[in-house]
């Protein structure tokens, strides 16, 4: 196990003690609670940014990793989003927008994957992801000064959500018409 994929692990192992932090939070309120919740999700989302930088400067980029990484980013957003939905914290429209164009661009990745292509990261995707996780870091620290500017993020997340997946969409749409390469039919 290499350190990119251990930091990928440890993204996921994470998600379910931010997550009882912020509940605890919000069963009883305290200021800890949520400064905990919120020190590990940056710590989380930190790791997201430094396991790929790794991976590619020191040449341990490789299926396992990719797939790590990937599950456990989506697993941190989706269960973040969802549960600030049952805490009333986010419109459980949005969470739906961000997640449901998860699972598309997953699917088309995956699928042009099992023909052979890649359909690269772009620009749009990543700049969704670091919004999105300033939102959340800020949704989760609850802390009124910056609530507003948390929700201003979310709206945008929410906007390069729909731009990205829809880019996504339109560099899929050649391969998913196209003849995979010789040998990779199912």
């Amino acid at each position: 196990m290499n350190l990119p994929n251990s930091l990928s692990i440890l993204r996921a192992v994470l998600l379910p003690i931010i997550l009882f932090f912020m509940f605890m939070a919000q069963s009883k309120p305290s200021v800890l609670n949520r400064s905990i919740a919120d020190a590990l999700f940056i710590g989380a989302a930190a790791t997201d940014f430094l396991d790929g930088y790794i991976a590619r400067r020191q040449r341990l980029v490789s299926d396992l990793g990719v797939f790590l990484d990937l599950t456990a980013d989506k697993a941190l957003v989706a269960g973040l989003l969802i549960s600030l939905v049952a805490l009333q914290r986010v419109a459980a429209w949005i969470a739906i927008i961000i997640v449901l164009r998860e699972f598309i661009v997953t699917g088309l990745r995956s699928y042009a994957a099992a023909r052979g292509w890649v359909i690269a990261a772009r620009a749009g995707g990543k700049l969704k992801t670091v919004v999105t996780m300033l939102a959340l870091a800020g949704l989760i620290a609850e802390i009124p000064q910056i609530h507003a500017i948390a929700i201003v993020l979310l709206w945008l997340a929410t906007l390069l959500t729909v731009v990205s997946g829809a880019q996504y969409c339109l560099d899929a749409a050649p391969k998913l018409t196209a003849s995979a390469p010789s040998g990779t039919q199912r």
